[in-house]
């Protein structure tokens, strides 16, 4: 920071200048000094597998928790996987887990790799699989058909 300017460094290695008039009394935080980031995902399920939904969850945390030591912070929230509710074609799951390296950071990197092949595999260990978009109307869940949003319910 000068007397007139400030340079900002980008993670890509360029420098802008500021004016100082521009920053002034703004609340600036700096990205670069982060330790930890977040890992978000939605994750969408078939409807024909909706019985095995909290199965699904159970082993997704399971999964999750292996990898604590070294990317979970140990408060619990840090590390949420919930059946988060309905899309007109899948069951929806939403992972949200705090990671102990700065977001983009190689470590970062590695951490995302590894929690989503944690989470395909807790999938297919559950016999399920991942729904694709699709605008077809889901039938032949009549057992379940109280459970379904109203456009996808069974005919």
């Amino acid at each position: 920071m000068g007397w007139f300017d400030t340079s900002i460094r980008g993670s890509d290695e360029t420098t802008a200048v500021v004016p100082n008039s521009k920053i002034a009394g703004e609340i600036i935080v700096n990205l670069s000094r982060a330790t930890m980031s977040q890992y978000k995902t939605d994750l969408r399920l078939p409807y024909e597998d909706l019985d095995k939904v909290e199965h699904v969850v159970e082993s997704i945390q399971a999964a999750l928790k292996k990898m604590a030591p070294t990317v979970v912070l140990p408060p619990v929230r840090n590390l949420e996987v919930v059946f988060a509710g309905f899309d007109k074609d899948a069951a929806l799951i939403s992972v949200n887990l705090k990671v102990r390296a700065p977001e983009g950071s190689p470590m970062y990197l590695k951490v995302r790799q590894e929690a989503n092949v944690a989470i395909a595999q807790a999938v297919a260990k559950c016999g399920s699989s991942f729904a694709l978009p699709s605008s077809r109307k889901v039938s032949g869940l009549t057992k379940l058909s109280g459970l379904l949003p109203e456009e996808t319910s069974a005919q």
